[in-house]
């Protein structure tokens, strides 16, 4: 938790403030310790006795009594090369001949080189102990420097390598380190109990070495390499309060604040960041990160003089380094946000012109084209920026991100606005495709959120438009394809799910449109839906033929909801057309005539109920009300593009009613609109014309009726009424030769 800082000072400079509670190095706990190796726990040893870090690697040897000078040269003062001492000094001499040669190696980063030399050295007989131990800690640097890209898979190699210089002798002075690297080595494979193990023995038996501060440094470098920044800050903050002149504080400070600011505490940040720069005045000159970090922080606080300062001083520093382009275009921000325009556009500009392909010129590119600051856009933000006159700019530039950078920082921010680009146009697929590219591309950014309220929105704002235009496929695609729409804070509301039954009832999916109607289909009317949502699933089930289902539903309905005059009216249809085909015809007969007569209902259903009244008539032969009932409802059907058979139908029994009331000519015509109907494949075609036929000869019309039977006979030679016609010819012959014979009227 964030604390209020200190301004106390120690030892005469600035004292690190107290930004976050901090916390000394995990500790090892019972159960770690008993998953530790043998060779990791080390027994306490007694405080060693400072010895030297650099010994000698040899004496010079004294002179022996050996009967020879003192200097082992003979009485003519010429060396004896037998005599033990020339020989002992000609070892000392090729073994710190080996240790120069090979120190100088390592010194010089000939790892490669210098490793062999000192494990020569180690297999030489008789080497003394101060020049062993100082090989095997060359070794195990070299090992640690070597394999550092790689320590997992050496890390036996290293670790045994520390282990034997360190046991060589338990009371050197360099024990200490060789236990921090040990504990470092382990924590850097993640063999979290064994690191501990190193750190604690270090720290039970060295406790005022100058390598503890190290531990909480590199417990904190590890949580920051993890990206775990609040516990990273926990031991950096402990690590410059607690030893504040340690020369591990610096660059402490330094992840401090970084860690802090990734963490969002932004003031506490800027606490450390104002610490290093009072306390170090030149540290950018070791380490140039940090002007990108003070000015970030600033910038964050609206700090701009403070932030644009470090920005210049990184840019001007080296405008060839890392990082150069972003700097340049956050001072632009930065000008933008101080008001003055015209310097921005000239920053921006220069960006653009120098890092074309980098991160900063996109910024800048983006910045020029939409004239502003938009990093975290909201689509009110960006209608404002749309509305213009260039509106084909950003686009573009949203573009060109997304495809030639994706991996850049800005690429999801551009992919963002490319949404909200098409949103704005009201090219909702591409709206909807963009956003969800953002949402696969980068599934971590904190963008996300952001793309997936837009891709929702614009679902629900396509969907009216799409179903007028009756695209009912592509609304049930987008529906089953973006998993944004109807989550969470969905705009999509009960009148678009039911919009999108009635796409998956259109597209053949009936059984998917009922699944999303069904929850407004209690007794519970949910006022503006639960009545489209009725209407629609009555619709589905009379395509079905489900008539009970009908009954029972509108039944449900008249008995629970309040509903409007047209939508009772299209419930009572559904009811009358299932008490019709349940074969209660004297109850849907009651409810075709309410239907009938009431001249505002809709033409649809007013045809289906005076089809149903001129079938009702038909049996009881009331021909008067046949015709015109009958005439109605084709009026109707054929004006709401009714169901074909049924039109068919109603000109039959206009042909009925008329033939039998003995009206041939209206027969006639209307036989004749009959056959307008019937082609000559169709199955009925010649039972039609033989019916035609007839009544072109009760009307007197025989050559007309000649010719309907004669085009039977040809057309469908194979008929029954081919052969009705052959024999009505014939029998029409025979009468008329008959009549010749007959007397003449008297």
């Amino acid at each position: 938790m964030p604390v209020p800082p200190s301004d106390g000072q120690v030892g005469g400079s600035v004292a690190p403030p107290s930004v976050v509670q901090g916390a000394p190095p995990p500790r090892l706990s019972p159960e770690e310790a008993a998953q530790v190796p043998p060779m990791v726990q080390v027994e306490p040893t007694p405080q060693a006795d400072p010895v030297p870090a650099e010994v000698p690697p040899f004496e010079q040897p004294e002179t022996g009594q050996n009967g020879t000078g003192q200097n082992g040269t003979g009485q003519d003062g010429v060396e004896d090369p037998l005599d033990p001492a020339v020989v002992a000094k000609a070892k000392e001499q090729e073994l710190a001949d080996k240790v120069y040669e090979a120190q100088s190696l390592m010194f010089n980063g000939k790892l490669d080189e210098a490793l062999p030399l000192f494990e020569d050295i180690l297999r030489m007989p008789e080497v003394p102990l101060h020049i062993r131990e100082e090989t095997l800690y060359a070794v195990a640097d070299i090992k640690k420097q070597k394999y550092g890209n790689d320590l997992a898979g050496n890390f036996r190699d290293i670790s045994q390598a520390f282990i034997e210089a360190m046991n060589i002798n338990l009371r050197s002075n360099r024990v200490p380190s060789a236990l921090l690297n040990l504990g470092l080595l382990n924590l850097q494979v993640n063999n979290f109990p064994e690191a501990k193990a190193y750190f604690k023995v270090l720290q039970d038996n060295y406790p005022d070495d100058d390598n503890i501060p190290s531990i909480s440094y590199y417990w904190g470098e590890y949580y920051y390499k993890m990206g775990d920044y609040l516990k990273a800050a926990d031991q950096f903050q402990y690590l410059i309060q607690t030893y504040p002149e340690h020369q591990l504080v610096k660059e402490a400070a330094y992840y401090l604040a970084d860690s802090l600011n990734r963490t969002g505490f932004v003031e506490q940040a800027y606490q450390i960041v104002d610490y290093i720069d009072k306390r170090w005045p030149d540290y950018y000159m070791e380490n140039a990160e940090f002007l990108r970090l003070a000015g970030g922080v600033e910038m964050a606080l609206d700090k701009l003089q403070e932030a644009k300062n470090h920005y210049f001083t990184y840019y001007n520093l080296n405008p060839d380094s890392e990082g150069a382009d972003v700097v340049l275009a956050r001072i632009g921000d930065i000008y933008v946000r101080q008001g003055e325009k015209g310097a921005a556009k000239q920053i921006y500009e220069r960006a653009v012109l120098d890092y074309p392909d980098k991160e900063g010129g996109l910024i800048a590119r983006m910045r020029l084209a939409e004239e502003g600051i938009y990093d975290d856009p909201t689509m009110g933000d960006m209608v404002s920026v749309f509305d213009r006159p260039y509106n084909l700019r950003p686009e573009m530039i949203y573009q060109e991100i997304v495809e030639r950078y994706p991996d850049s920082p800005l690429a999801p921010i551009a992919q963002l606005k490319l949404a909200m680009w098409h949103a704005f146009n009201k090219q909702y697929p591409e709206a909807l495709g963009a956003a969800q590219d953002l949402i696969e591309k980068y599934p971590d950014s904190p963008l996300v959120r952001t793309a997936r309220t837009l891709g929702d929105s614009v679902f629900a704002l396509a969907v009216p438009g799409m179903v007028a235009e009756e695209r009912f496929g592509r609304v049930v695609r987008y529906w089953e394809t973006y998993d944004f729409i109807g989550k969470e804070d969905t705009k999509v509301d009960d009148a678009i799910i039911t919009q999108v039954a009635l796409s998956y009832w259109k597209v053949g999916k009936p059984e998917k449109a009922l699944e999303l109607i069904k929850p407004y289909l209690g007794k519970t009317q949910i006022p503006g839906v639960s009545d489209e949502a009725l209407g629609l699933a009555v619709n589905i089930y009379l395509d079905q033929l489900a008539w009970k289902e009908i009954a029972d539903l509108v039944a449900m309905a008249r008995a629970n909801w309040t509903l409007p005059p047209e939508r009772l009216r299209q419930f009572e249809y559904a009811q009358a057309m299932s008490l019709q085909n349940l074969g209660n015809a004297d109850k849907a007969l009651a409810m075709w005539a309410d239907l009938a007569k009431d001249v505002k209902v809709d033409p649809a259903f007013r045809a289906y109920a005076m089809y149903y009244m001129a079938k009702s008539a038909m049996d009881q032969q009331d021909l008067r009300r046949v015709f015109v009932y009958a005439q109605e409802a084709l009026s109707l059907l054929l004006q709401t593009k009714g169901d074909p058979e049924k039109i068919k139908d109603a000109v039959l029994m206009s042909i009925y009613a008329t033939e039998r009331s003995g009206r041939y000519e209206e027969a006639l015509k209307w036989a004749r609109e009959y056959d307008r109907y019937i082609d000559v494949d169709n199955p009925e075609w010649a039972s039609t014309r033989f019916k035609l036929a007839r009544i072109y000869r009760k009307a007197g019309a025989i050559e007309e009726w000649k010719q309907l039977l004669g085009d039977i006979i040809e057309k469908k030679p194979d008929s029954l009424q081919a052969q009705l016609a052959k024999s009505a010819l014939d029998t029409y012959d025979l009468e008329q030769k008959a009549q010749q014979y007959a007397p003449a009227p008297q």
